[in-house]
């Protein structure tokens, strides 16, 4: 390939730009050209952030040349965007005003422009040729930077209309005052590389040429005529308005056609005929793309590579989506085929198999189904859900990642739709957090939405004005379109769930129409669904176990009824004994608790689990580490038995009585392993009825008392004397605990 020319770049940004401004984005993108192996495949757009401490001119110069060492085209959008996404709607401002010409007679177009206009500014050669002449793109640069996007989106649509230039730089479609403000163009000093044949892209600077305000531009182009002398037509109001000239679907299109019959605006109207017909309920929405692929194989020429198409598809449907709202779901039968309930019958379904359940992460999260995540403020939901993200995006056979302690089983596509982070606050947590970079190994199965960056957040569901009926909303609508288009999509996380309802979190109905739509994720793409939720204000009591906590989730009881499964997380209230157990000092707002708190079926986790907050802000799972977690209430068992046989041998038995009681083991504890020295009252009476039911220990009579109030082993002198043994009553001097171990296999505490 030929080299890069970096004067010709820095020369067309300051065209393009002039002097930055400190703030907003720059986007340059890399793309395959026709008829190379990067063709309808390779797109790669970067952001460059102003204020950033880098050069711009540069940051885009690197981009371009390894863009061209690869044989891709650069391009670069020609206006200032307010954050890294590259939407009409984002772009912030313009510095320039741009026209294409590239067909019919660019030369003439050309010289109307000028003497229309006023000599462009300067001359961009794209590298490609029409009957031996260079298509180009012609830049008037402003006095001023324009931030009315719609008036300089106008002025565009009007030069391109008046002079035959390319209509991608004008309006676009219906009800879109923005149309195609994020229209990319060629960067100069770049090599055009259609077909394999590299060519330069050069540009033309008049050192005489002006620099122009809008209204001059706008009242020029305003009063002329169109290039070729005939009056000029009213603007047409959108891809969707009545149309002028009935479609004809069998009309051959060809490549670099003159006028408005172009590829793209053809391919354009076959889409919004054929998604008229699917509004109609005439065909799905799948039928209709099938549709226009096949005009596009039978009549545009060449027609386009199927990823391209894909892509201007989604783009015409997701429009005319916000415009119109969600397409109705077409009636799925009961029974296909025009069979009978018979198809039914449970005999007909395997009798020797019976299907197991799916989790991506073991007993934790269920694969295909919808849960929901409920925690105490300041647990760290979104923390939790950035590392589920992460963990199951970057998955593959033979990881052994956890996740709250559960092994993550299952890898693939993960998007998280979240509300309330943007996306630098979002990009520190995942450095934080990801310190092993597996976001770069989960690459673009890893795709995380901050609706504060990309118009805000939206309920999920809205309200037929005119049939009063719940459906999908816009926005989730062209959301859930963008879902479909993603391969292996695994997990859709919505953080959280009260920023995305449309009514009040205490209405059943409206948390079941909720469900219903959410749901589709499951239902339709096969995916999982997982929502975060707050609970509700807590009173002096603090949360102490599962039933509390799920009394405690905020709004209608239907809201865990609705959900296969629901995971509740709070904070432990008695950390200040648990975190000594693990050689840390008792500090409030380490310590958690999490458990599922509603379960539909009997394989999601049974207990409550032990969290722990890293220095990162991550919660992981500590519950082995808890000596005074129910998964360790064996050890805890061992050891007390091994304190009353032995206090039991020495003839200073501890008594059964409660807290005060001079020979409990709540007053003796000081006597007893370490294990159990922070044990409270209520617990010790918890462990000797559960020592008791299990006969492990035994209660037993004083010599001369009838009173079965002193604890020893079955085969203990006190338990196996018949009249009552004599005791030593209070403390004694305790053998020394470092002698003894606890066996976990065994169960029982040994000598060493």
């Amino acid at each position: 390939m030929s080299t890069v020319d970096r004067n010709a770049v820095f020369m067309h940004l300051k065209i393009l730009f002039g002097k930055l401004p400190q703030s907003g984005y720059i986007c340059v993108r890399g793309i395959g050209e026709k008829g190379t192996d990067g063709e309808g495949v390779f797109r790669d757009d970067k952001f460059i952030n102003l204020a950033d401490p880098i050069i711009p001119a540069d940051e885009v110069l690197r981009h371009v040349e390894r863009w061209s060492e690869h044989g891709r085209a650069s391009f670069i959008v020609p206006a200032i965007l307010s954050s890294d996404r590259g939407t009409s709607e984002n772009v912030r401002e313009f510095r320039s005003v741009v026209v294409d010409l590239d067909s019919g007679d660019i030369d003439a177009k050309h010289a109307f422009l000028a003497k229309t206009m006023g000599e462009p500014t300067a001359v961009v050669m794209s590298g490609g040729v029409v009957d031996g002449m260079l298509k180009r793109h012609l830049y008037w640069t402003l006095v001023d930077p324009c931030k009315d996007i719609p008036e300089v989106v106008r002025l565009r649509d009007d030069l391109a209309r008046k002079s035959g230039g390319d209509m991608q730089f004008g309006l676009g479609v219906e009800g879109n005052p923005f149309g195609r403000a994020h229209q990319p163009v060629r960067i100069a000093g770049s090599i055009h590389g259609k077909d394999g044949i590299a060519k330069s892209v050069t540009i033309n600077v008049d050192p005489m040429a002006e620099v122009y305000g809008i209204d001059l531009l706008k009242g020029r182009i305003s009063q002329a005529k169109n290039h070729d002398g005939t009056e000029a037509s009213t603007p047409a109001e959108g891809l969707f308005a009545p149309e002028k000239r009935e479609l004809d679907l069998t009309e051959k299109v060809f490549e670099g056609s003159d006028d408005e019959k172009n590829r793209w605006s053809q391919f354009t109207r076959v889409c919004g005929h054929y998604l008229h017909v699917a509004r109609r309920g005439d065909m799905s929405l799948a039928d209709a793309f099938q549709a226009v692929l096949g005009w596009m194989d039978a009549n545009m020429v060449p027609p386009w590579p199927l990823q391209r198409a894909e892509r201007e598809w989604h783009a015409v449907m997701n429009r005319d989506i916000l415009n119109h709202g969600a397409f109705p779901e077409p009636m799925k039968p009961m029974v296909a085929g025009g069979e009978g309930l018979e198809v039914w019958a449970a005999h007909r379904w395997s009798m020797s198999e019976k299907p197991k359940r799916q989790f991506i992460v073991d007993k934790l999260i269920l694969a295909g189904k919808h849960q929901l995540m409920v925690a105490e403020g300041g647990a760290g939901k979104t923390f939790l859900c950035l590392d589920l993200a992460i963990k199951v995006a970057s998955h593959t056979d033979g990881d052994e990642h956890e996740w709250c302690g559960g092994k993550v089983l299952k890898g693939g596509t993960v998007v998280i739709l979240t509300t309330e982070d943007d996306k630098d606050e979002l990009h520190i947590r995942l450095h934080d957090i990801d310190a092993e970079k597996r976001r770069e190994k989960a690459g673009d199965r890893l795709i995380i939405l901050p609706t504060i960056n990309s118009g805000g957040a939206f309920a999920i569901v809205e309200t037929d004005a005119k049939t009063g009926e719940a459906k999908p909303s816009r926005r989730w609508a062209e959301f859930f379109s963008l879902l479909k288009r993603l391969p292996d999509l695994t997990l859709v996380i919505v953080d959280t769930l009260n920023s995305t309802l449309h009514g009040e979190e205490n209405s059943a109905t409206v948390i079941n129409e909720f469900v219903r739509v959410a749901s589709q994720v499951c239902g339709e793409l096969g995916a999982a669904l997982l929502l975060t939720h707050h609970i509700r204000k807590q009173g002096e009591e603090p949360i102490r176990g599962v039933e509390d906590m799920k009394s405690s989730i905020r709004g209608s009881s239907a809201l865990p009824a609705a959900f296969r499964s629901v995971i509740g997380i709070w904070h432990c209230a008695d950390y200040d004994r648990r975190l000594p157990t693990m050689g840390i000092p008792p500090k409030r707002g380490l310590l958690w608790k999490m458990a599922v708190v509603k379960a539909n079926n009997p394989e999601m986790f049974d207990g409550e689990k032990t969290l722990l907050r890293t220095p990162s802000g991550l919660l992981i799972d500590v519950t082995e580490h808890d000596g005074f977690s129910v998964v360790n209430i064996g050890e805890r068992h061992a050891w007390l038995a091994l304190a009353i046989e032995r206090a039991s041998a020495e003839g200073h038995p501890y008594s059964i009585e409660g807290k005060n009681a001079k020979s409990g083991l709540y007053r003796r504890r000081n006597e007893l392993p370490p294990v159990l020295k922070q044990i409270g009252p209520s617990e010790f009476q918890h462990l000797i009825d559960d020592l008791l039911l299990g006969r492990v220990i035994s209660a037993c009579a004083a010599k001369g008392g009838k009173d079965k109030k002193w604890l020893d082993i079955p085969s203990g002198p006190i338990a196996m004397d018949e009249e009552g043994a004599e005791l030593n009553h209070g403390a004694y001097q305790p053998p020394r605990w470092t002698d003894w171990s606890y066996d976990k296999d065994a169960g029982t505490c040994t000598r060493l």
